[in-house]
């Protein structure tokens, strides 16, 4: 898993969302959003964020975004989708 040229979009309430390409090996490079969870999070935002990820987990359509991938072994916590190019709906 490599992450290349990432740049910070939003920064929220809990957290942030940045946009970066990642390339897997073997596969071209796609452009994603890095959703990661603030420092000083509660248990209960922690599970929140990780249930999101859970329930993106589930779909493979193309009318739904696709989670690439789950960081939960360092800090922050992120969420790796694909991007949207046209923002949020």
């Amino acid at each position: 898993l490599l992450i290349l040229c990432v740049s910070v979009c939003v920064v929220g309430e809990f957290g942030e969302v940045c946009s970066g390409c990642l390339r897997l090996r073997g596969k071209r490079e796609i452009y994603v959003a890095i959703k990661s969870l603030k420092a000083g999070y509660a248990d209960k935002q922690r599970r929140d964020f990780l249930s999101e990820a859970s329930i993106m987990g589930q779909f493979d359509h193309p009318n739904i975004i696709r989670l690439e991938g789950v960081v939960t072994r360092c800090k922050p916590v992120m969420i790796i989708t694909e991007f949207m190019e046209n923002g949020s709906l």
